[in-house]
C-alpha cells in the first residue's frame, strides 16, 4: 500500500518537460536537475494545461483543402463567413457593437417563414396546406437535380417573400434553371420527375410575378413550358379516359388556374386574330415567341374536382366564347353558337345563385373558430370569383356596355360584405377584385374598392414592400393600377358618341402595362 502511494507521489512530482522528453525526473522543485542542465523550462506535472495535437497527429483539425463555393449568395441583412482555401478563416460580427446590433434584428423562426411562404400561393383547395406540404416533400425527396430544382425555386420565392432581396432571388433562379437543364439531360422523364418539373416551374413563375415590372423573364413562358410538359404526360391519360389523382391532381389544378388566367391577360394584351397561327408577344422591347400550341383549347377537363376547379372551367368556356365572338364580330351568330351561349349563361346564373346562397350566413360566422372562418372564407371567395365571371360574360359575350342596373346591384351586394371579408381575412383573387372593382362608377364605390385593395397584403408586389421598408416609394399593385386606368377611361370618354366598348377598354388598359399583368 505504501509502495503504491510512493509511486503516485513520484508521478505527481515528475515535471511535464521530462515527461515529454521521456526521461526520469528527480522531482526537485522549483527546477529539476534535468531541466537545469538542459536550460529548459521546468513545468510542474500537476499544473493544468491544454493539450494541443501535433501538426501530423490524427487528432488535428484539418482545414479545407480546396476552394468551396457556397450556394447561398451574400445577404444584405446577415453577414456570413466564407472559406477561401487552405487554413484561412474569416469571421465577422465579432466586435461587441456588431453583436449588439445583430440581436436587434427581427427574429424570424422557421415556423413563420414556413407559414408565410404558403400564404403567398393561391388558395385553391379546402386544405391550403396540401400544396405547401407537397412542395416541401418534392424538394427534399432525394438528391437528384429535379429535387434540387424544386428546392432552389422555393429559396427563390422565399428570398422575395421575406426580405424582398432581388439579388438572392436571381441567384437561386439561375441555380433552379441549371438544375432543370441538368435533369432534362441526365434523368429520365418519369412521372415523378415531370411532377417535380411542374412544381419548380410554378414556383419560378410565382417569383417572376412577385417581381412585378422588375421581372427579367416573361412569366407566361413558364406556363407555356409547363403546358408542353403536361401535354406529353397528363393529357395522354385524359385521352384514354383515365383519372389523375394524388399529387398530380394538386399540380394540375394549380397549372390549370395559372394558365386560364394567363389566357385572360393575353387575350386583352393582343387581339385574338393575331394569335390564330402563332403567339408572339413583346417583352421589354424584345419579341418573345411561344412554342406551345392550341391557344384556344388548352386543357382537357377532368371532372368537377375540388374547390375552384369548376369555376376555372366556367371561366375557360367564357374566354373561349369571348374570343370566338371577337373573331367573327361581323358575322351574325348561327343557331348552334346562340344555343351554346344560352346554355353557358344558364350554367353561370345557376352556379352564381348557389354560391350566393352559400354565403347567406357569413355574418354569423365566428372568426375565432379557425375551421369555420376558413370554410366561410372559401365560400365567399368562390362567390366573388363567379360574380366576376358573370360580369365578364355579360360584358363580352352579351356585349353589355355602359351602366347596368344588374351589375350595380351585384356590386352593392358584394361590398355590403366588405366588413365580413376583413373580419374573416378572406383571400380575394386579383382577377375577381379587378373585374368587380372596374364596375365602380361613383366615388363612394371607388373608395370602397380602394379600401379593400389596400387592406390585402397579398395583392402588393413583394419587392415594393421591401422598398417601402427602406424608405423608398412603394409601387402600386397590378390591381390598383389596372382599376385606376379603367376608371380614367370611363371618366375621359364622351358618352354622347356612345359607350366605350368593354373589350376595347380592357385592351387599352392591359396593353398599356410594360409587363403582362398577372391577375393570379
Amino acid at each position: 500500500m505504501s509502495a503504491q502511494r510512493t509511486r503516485k507521489t513520484a508521478e505527481a512530482l515528475r515535471c511535464s518537460t521530462c515527461k515529454e522528453r521521456k526521461i526520469k525526473c528527480d522531482g526537485t522543485r522549483p527546477v529539476c536537475h534535468n531541466c537545469q542542465k538542459a536550460h529548459r523550462e521546468c513545468r510542474a506535472g500537476h499544473a493544468f494545461e491544454l493539450s494541443w495535437p501535433k501538426p501530423k497527429s490524427r487528432r488535428a483539425l484539418e482545414g479545407p483543402k480546396d476552394d468551396r463555393n457556397y450556394l447561398m449568395a451574400q445577404s444584405r441583412m446577415h453577414s456570413r463567413f466564407r472559406h477561401k482555401g487552405g487554413n484561412s478563416y474569416y469571421f465577422v460580427n465579432v466586435i461587441s457593437e456588431q453583436v449588439a446590433a445583430h440581436h436587434l434584428l427581427p427574429y424570424v423562426s422557421t415556423s413563420q417563414v414556413y407559414h408565410e411562404a404558403s400564404n403567398s400561393l393561391p388558395q385553391l383547395d379546402n386544405e391550403p396546406q396540401q400544396f405547401r406540404d407537397l412542395l416541401l416533400r418534392m424538394s427534399l425527396y432525394d438528391n437528384t437535380a429535379s429535387s434540387k430544382a424544386v428546392l432552389y425555386s422555393l429559396f427563390c420565392l422565399s428570398a422575395l417573400r421575406r426580405y424582398g432581396n432581388v439579388q438572392e432571388c436571381a441567384h437561386f433562379k439561375v441555380l433552379a434553371l441549371q438544375s432543370l437543364q441538368q435533369a432534362a439531360k441526365t434523368e429520365g422523364i418519369g412521372a415523378a420527375r415531370i411532377l417535380q418539373h411542374m412544381a419548380a416551374g410554378l414556383l419560378l413563375c410565382r417569383a417572376e410575378i412577385s417581381l412585378g415590372d422588375d421581372s427579367s423573364v416573361f412569366w407566361a413562358l413558364y406556363i407555356c413550358s409547363l403546358r408542353t410538359v403536361c401535354s406529353h404526360s397528363l393529357n395522354e391519360k385524359f385521352k384514354r379516359g383515365e383519372v389523375i389523382d394524388g399529387d398530380a391532381t394538386i399540380l394540375y389544378r394549380y397549372l390549370h388556374y395559372h394558365d386560364i388566367l394567363a389566357q385572360f391577360s393575353v387575350s386583352h394584351w393582343q387581339r385574338p386574330s393575331d394569335m390564330v397561327h402563332k403567339l408572339s408577344m413583346t417583352f421589354k422591347g424584345e419579341t418573345v415567341e411561344f412554342k406551345c400550341t392550341n391557344h384556344f383549347d388548352r386543357f382537357y377537363y377532368c371532372g368537377w374536382g375540388d374547390y375552384l376547379q369548376y369555376e376555372i372551367h366556367i371561366l375557360s368556356l367564357v374566354l373561349k366564347a369571348s374570343k370566338e365572338a371577337q373573331l367573327d364580330l361581323a358575322v351574325h351568330p348561327g343557331p348552334s353558337r346562340a344555343e351554346n351561349i344560352n346554355r353557358l349563361e344558364a350554367d353561370i346564373n345557376e352556379f352564381l345563385k348557389n354560391s350566393k346562397l352559400a354565403c347567406a350566413d357569413i355574418s354569423s360566422v365566428d372568426e375565432k373558430d379557425p375551421a369555420a372562418a376558413a370554410d366561410a372564407g372559401l365560400r365567399l371567395q368562390r362567390y366573388l370569383f363567379m360574380a366576376s365571371t358573370w360580369i365578364y360574360f355579360q360584358r363580352t359575350c352579351r356585349h353589355l356596355t355602359g351602366p347596368s342596373a344588374a351589375v350595380d346591384a351585384l356590386f352593392d351586394e358584394i361590398f355590403a360584405m366588405s366588413c365580413d371579408m376583413q373580419r374573416l381575412d378572406v383571400r380575394i383573387t386579383p382577377f375577381s377584385l379587378f373585374l368587380i372593382g372596374a364596375e365602380a362608377n361613383t366615388d363612394a364605390r371607388r373608395r370602397a374598392v380602394l379600401d379593400v385593395i389596400h387592406s390585402r397584403p397579398e395583392l402588393m408586389p413583394v419587392a415594393s414592400k421591401a422598398l417601402e421598408l427602406r424608405g423608398d416609394k412603394s409601387t402600386p399593385s397590378y390591381v390598383d393600377c389596372l382599376v385606376a386606368a379603367v376608371w380614367a377611361q370611363d371618366d375621359l370618354h364622351d358618352d354622347s358618341d356612345g359607350y366605350l366598348d368593354y373589350v376595347t377598354k380592357m385592351q387599352y388598359v392591359i396593353s398599356a402595362r410594360a409587363v403582362l399583368p398577372a391577375l393570379v
